[in-house]
């Protein structure tokens, strides 16, 4: 969005919109079941590819740090 206005358009709110939907759901998905490794990953994983477009470079960036055992759940 921030690039959007910096080019003199307007932000779309209803992207942004979409986009804390999707991290709602992904929250309602994990909640009460994320614990820690390798089923809490693939949990995540899932998630993240049903509520979002796969190639969203922040679901993307994630998706890798799973797959290179670098992700850090909390």
């Amino acid at each position: 969005m921030v690039r959007e206005t910096s080019r003199g358009g307007s932000g779309n709110i209803y992207r942004l919109g979409h986009l804390f939907k999707a991290a709602e759901n992904v929250r309602k998905d994990l909640k009460g079941k994320l614990g820690r490794g390798r089923v809490a990953k693939a949990r995540l994983a899932k998630a993240l590819v049903t509520h979002f477009e796969p190639d969203f470079p922040p679901v993307k960036k994630v998706l890798k740090q799973i797959r290179e055992g670098t992700c850090k759940i909390k």
